[in-house]
């Protein structure tokens, strides 16, 4: 009996080392990936955040005959507001967006590419593909389609805990 409480006890530490053993490596992946990003070349002056907003800016102006909403593109991007003005801030800079006040709704801005937004849009997503098709041929397909899946469940697991944790300090 003394032995199989041991044994016990023992698997449970080793059990815990392990847990602790696969947050750790969770955590440095977690860590390098957000580091490991497509890098984009120095003559295309966009972050990964900026090209997706350009996207989805051009996106809706090709589906909708109404100006998309910086409330929208929050929650399609999954960012802040904060994010989303800076983010406007860089592109309006570097001549890619306009922003306007909404003449039939004075409180509402109106964000449009710009013909050099869209020519940048362009090189960017041709970039971006070619990278894309590498990555893929490396990696191989089915192995892609499982990170893609993974990927997906992992981000709807953070997402539920995210506003779990919302929730209960709200």
């Amino acid at each position: 009996m003394v032995d199989d409480e041991r044994t016990a006890r023992s698997k449970q530490r080793m059990g815990s080392h392990a847990d602790h053993q696969l947050k750790e490596q969770l955590a440095r992946s977690l860590f390098r990936f957000r580091k490991v990003t497509i890098q984009f070349p120095p003559e295309l002056d966009l972050h990964m955040g900026e090209v997706f907003l350009m996207k989805r800016i051009a996106r809706h102006a090709a589906d909708s005959d109404r100006p998309i909403l910086t409330k929208e593109l929050q929650k399609k991007l999954h960012v802040t507001k904060p994010a989303i003005s800076q983010m406007y801030r860089s592109l309006e800079k570097k001549g890619y967006i306009v922003r306007e006040t909404d003449k039939a709704d004075r409180r509402k801005v109106v964000v449009t590419l710009t013909s050099a937004g869209v020519e940048m849009l362009a090189q960017m997503e041709r970039y971006f593909n070619q990278r894309l098709e590498e990555i893929i041929t490396l990696f191989g397909e089915d192995d892609t389609r499982q990170l893609v899946d993974l990927f997906q469940r992992f981000a709807d697991i953070s997402e539920q805990l995210n506003e779990k944790g919302e929730e209960d300090r709200g």
